[in-house]
């Protein structure tokens, strides 16, 4: 399991930041960006490998993957689709992938990290939080290094395209249901689904059943009738169930401490925490942390 979109901008913001952009702190050199003899060497090797490239392709009668294919596959991503991206990728297409290192492995990583790079950027496009984006991409990017096998890094670079597709999926959703008119008597149906939601965008908060009655313009009593009804469980069970679904991947795959965790998530004290997710899953939080925790993910 991967961790989607629990964390928010201010989350983000305790990552480390240079004072200035390496790529922009020296004025005099970007001024002469590309003017400069070393600039020039550079420019000109870089060519004439793409002369060398091109010359290689047409020799073979061969030709790069189609450039419509590509389009389809990243607008998939921004639109939040999965259908449409699934059929991209499945797509049979005469052209060949380029060639980024004469090293197998390195050339898939290589790959990768551009597969990456365009997701993110059309979960951008599609409104995603640039900080939210970014981080996922990094840790992308990096797990890379620690995957060996040609085959299982070709299946990654999919399955981190449909990380950032899942992101933008869920903003639309969340956005649709927002913008959604919630009668003041819907159907129990629409209720639920309502309360599923608010649900959903407070898992970070101390979560009350009054005050999800109170958005939803219902009783709370009966809310709670017919939540447990329509879904088997209470409301208080199904809120535990989805902070502890995602305290298991901060378990898992991040460094937080048992105490930010708590915090985080609105309970009052780590002991609550513990004793709620000791509960939910038979474990401790530090058995769960030491049975699970991906600490290759940070090679």
């Amino acid at each position: 399991m991967f961790i989607s979109t629990m964390f928010t901008k201010e989350d983000y913001a305790m990552r480390p930041q240079p004072e200035t952009s390496p790529r922009n702190s020296d004025r005099a050199v970007t001024a002469m960006l590309g003017e400069t003899r070393r600039d020039k060497e550079i420019m000109n090797v870089v060519l004439e490998k793409q002369a060398r490239i091109q010359f290689s392709y047409i020799a073979r009668s061969a030709v790069h993957n189609p450039y419509d294919e590509e389009v389809r596959q990243y607008t998939s991503i921004e639109n939040g689709d999965k259908d449409s991206y699934l059929r991209s990728i499945r797509e049979a297409y005469t052209g060949e992938l380029g060639t980024l290192s004469d090293d197998p492995i390195r050339n898939e990583r290589n790959m990768a990290i551009v597969n990456i790079t365009l997701a993110c950027r059309a979960a951008m496009r599609a409104g995603i939080n640039p900080e939210v984006a970014y981080s996922l991409s990094d840790a992308e990017i990096q797990y890379c290094e620690v995957l060996t096998d040609v085959r299982e890094l070709n299946r990654y670079r999919s399955l981190c395209e449909l990380l950032f597709l899942n992101l933008v999926h869920e903003k639309k959703e969340r956005e649709r249901m927002k913008n959604a008119p919630v009668p003041r008597k819907g159907s129990p149906e629409l209720t639920v689904e309502s309360c599923k939601e608010y649900i959903a965008c407070h898992l970070h908060e101390k979560i009350l059943i009054r005050d999800i009655a109170k958005e939803l313009f219902v009783n709370a009593d009966y809310l709670s009738d017919i939540f447990h009804k329509k879904t088997g469980t209470t409301i208080t069970q199904y809120i535990r169930q989805h902070k502890v679904q995602l305290i298991s991947n901060m378990l898992t795959y991040s460094d937080y401490s048992y105490l930010e965790i708590a915090t985080y998530f609105g309970y009052s004290s780590q002991s609550h925490l513990g004793s709620v997710f000791r509960k939910e899953t038979g474990m401790t939080l530090q058995q769960y942390r030491a049975k699970y925790h991906v600490r290759e993910f940070r090679k």
